[in-house]
């Protein structure tokens, strides 16, 4: 993991209990020595203070990698002593991995149970996104990602139906209203043609609960309101990929 800050205190509220857990922590102290290290090595994580004194601070670090190494984005996590919003409004994918100082201790559990299912899904089962909001998708992406998994998106539900019948997927993660094809009938598809894979199927709505009534007569995995919280979503996705 490599930890870019120059805060003294983050070697012992963070660095400290990362290392008692195992893992193996490199830092760099300014954003110029974070860009070069970024350059040749690959990390499980990546925390980014926002605020550094030298060197360039984590804004530009962030910066570089949205624009040369986009793919390392969803293992950042960014560790700030401004308001969260400041780092969710410049960068996006961060929205569920900003923790203010005072979170040290919840960022350290949440580096440890991040690394080790990093390592327990290296090959990552296989999920069908299927949303039709591209900002939505592209979270929602991220958050499969971050649990491990590969993820294939799709924005209507016709390719949904197109997807299941070309490719395998462990898993599907359904938005209910969806363009030409909603989610409904897609479910009502896969009673018929893929009743297994139905029962793999993780439902996501923005809808009151009084609208999902037909909803509860197929036998999927769960059921998640929007915004999606990242903790159900890993617990539903386990629990429905747990006999692959």
């Amino acid at each position: 993991m490599l930890i870019v800050d120059d805060d003294p205190s983050t070697d012992t509220a963070l660095v400290a209990p990362l290392r008692e857990a195992g893992l193996e922590i490199d830092i760099a102290r300014d954003g110029v020595t974070a860009m070069e290290i970024l350059r040749h090595a690959n990390y499980a994580a990546i925390v980014i203070a926002a605020l550094i004194r030298h060197n360039f601070n984590g804004f530009a670090v962030l910066s570089y990698i949205e624009q040369e190494q986009p793919e390392l984005l969803s293992k950042v996590f960014a560790l700030t002593v401004l308001p969260k919003e400041a780092i969710r409004r410049m960068v996006p994918a961060l929205h569920s991995r900003t923790f203010r100082r005072t979170e040290s201790a919840a960022l350290a559990s949440t580096l440890i149970e991040f690394c080790g299912r990093t390592r327990q899904h290296q090959a990552g089962a296989s999920v069908l996104l299927a949303e039709d909001d591209a900002e939505t998708a592209r979270i929602e992406s991220e958050m499969l990602r971050e649990l491990g998994y590969s993820c294939r998106w799709v924005g209507r539900g016709s390719d949904v139906l197109d997807a299941i019948s070309s490719s395998r997927f462990d898993a599907v993660v359904l938005d209910v209203v969806m363009p030409d094809v909603d989610g409904v009938e897609i479910l009502k598809t896969l009673r018929t043609t893929e009743p297994d894979l139905l029962r793999r199927v993780v439902v996501l709505t923005g809808l009151p609960g009084q609208y999902l009534a037909e909803i509860h007569d197929y036998p999927v995995c769960g059921i998640l309101q929007k915004p999606v919280d990242v903790g159900e979503l890993q617990s539903l996705l386990a629990r429905c990929t747990s006999d692959l």
